[in-house]
């Protein structure tokens, strides 16, 4: 659909809308952004043990402020 059409065409005159010509989109892979989204994944790794509240506290950073 192109905007001359979206529009009446006595809007289309008003506002002077002119179609334009976007590129080929170029693939370089075999997968889509969206596919690759969807199956990315992340790799992380916990300890079992729980933090300390000064490994969590503002005060440990250096500062005595919470921002």
């Amino acid at each position: 659909m192109v905007m001359s059409e979206i529009f009446s065409d006595k809007e289309a005159k008003a506002e002077k809308i002119e179609d334009i010509q976007l590129p080929t989109p170029v693939s370089k892979g075999k997968m889509s952004l969206e596919e690759v989204i969807k199956k990315r994944r992340s790799k992380r790794s916990f300890e079992d043990k729980s933090l300390t509240l000064e490994q969590v506290s503002p005060s440990s950073l250096g500062s005595s402020r919470y921002y």
